[in-house]
C-alpha cells in the first residue's frame, strides 16, 4: 500500500501532483529485499539525516545561492529516492532543474512544493515505521 497526497494549493505551497505516491511502500520493500528490518534501517537513516539536508537547502534558497541549491537538491533527491518517496523526489528534481536559471521567487515556490511533499513523506514514514514495529 502506498500513501498518496491530497492536492493542496495555496500561494505559499503550490499544488502537488497527487498521482504520485508519497511513500511507495511496495517499491520500498522490494528494494530492501522484502526485509522489514532493512526497511526500518533505511527509513530511520532518512529521518536522521534528511531534515538537516532540507534545512541546508532552505538556507540556500533563501540566499538564492544557485550552486548550493544544485548541490543540496542532488544530495536530497538521492535520499528521497532511496526511501521511495516519488512525490518529494519529483519536487526535488524540479527545484534542481530550475536552480541554474529560475528567479528567486520561482525557487522559493518550488522549495515550498518540496517542503510540503517532504512533510507528507515524513508523516507517511512515521506511520510505516509504527506499522512495521506493531
Amino acid at each position: 500500500m502506498g500513501y498518496r497526497l491530497r492536492t493542496v494549493s495555496s500561494p505559499a505551497a503550490p499544488a502537488i501532483d497527487d498521482a504520485r505516491p508519497v511513500l511507495d511502500v511496495p517499491d520500498l520493500y522490494d528494494s530492501a529485499g522484502e526485509s522489514r528490518e532493512l526497511v526500518e534501517v533505511i527509513l530511520n537513516a532518512f529521518r536522521k539525516g534528511a531534515p538537516a539536508q532540507l534545512e541546508d537547502l532552505r538556507a540556500a534558497v533563501e540566499r538564492a545561492d544557485r550552486a548550493s541549491i544544485a548541490s543540496a537538491t542532488h544530495r536530497l533527491r538521492s535520499a528521497l529516492a532511496q526511501v521511495c518517496g516519488p512525490a518529494a523526489t519529483a519536487a526535488c528534481s524540479a527545484l534542481e532543474g530550475a536552480a541554474p536559471a529560475a528567479d528567486p521567487a520561482e525557487l522559493a515556490r518550488l522549495f515550498a512544493t518540496l517542503d510540503s511533499a517532504f512533510g507528507a513523506l515524513s508523516l507517511a514514514i512515521t506511520a510505516e515505521l509504527a506499522k512495521a514495529r506493531g
